[in-house]
């Protein structure tokens, strides 16, 4: 399997990176790897997005400019990649699956209240209830 970091200009794309992803399968077995000649770098288990995201990181530091990023489901049932793409400041478009649960931009979270007792880590909540992603749009105003 691969990742890979297309840029496109109009209707014109070009592949800028193309990455090797080993699935756990692979890097859990030092034996695999070792007849496939993975070298030492390569070994260590990343998910797919956290690979597009280093791929990403690789690209903007070689001074690569771009306006958004697109990607498939795949990468979009990840909460880290979407996370970790808004974190550097970039616009995206992904898909999601359609029971992917979803709250409005406008969503608040309310801190937990005071406890008696010993402080123990407690969520914000949201102060909606989420939903699933086709429910949410298909309740939305579409433009053309």
């Amino acid at each position: 399997m691969l990742v890979s970091l297309t840029l496109a200009r109009r209707e014109v794309p070009a592949l800028i990176a193309l990455r090797l992803f080993l699935p756990g399968s692979w890097t859990c077995d030092p034996a695999r790897l070792d007849k496939a000649g993975v070298p030492d770098a390569w070994r260590a288990h990343r998910t797919k997005p956290e690979t597009a995201l280093a791929e990403i990181d690789r690209a903007m530091a070689a001074g690569v400019r771009f306006r958004a990023v697109l990607a498939d489901a795949g990468y979009g049932v990840s909460a880290p990649f979407r996370r970790g793409l808004s974190e550097r400041g970039l616009a995206w478009a992904i898909g999601v699956p359609r029971h992917l649960k979803v709250y409005p931009p406008d969503v608040a979270l309310i801190p937990p209240p005071p406890g008696p007792g010993r402080r123990r880590r407690r969520l914000h909540t949201p102060d909606r209830v989420s939903a699933p992603a086709e429910e949410v749009l298909a309740g939305a105003e579409w433009e053309r």
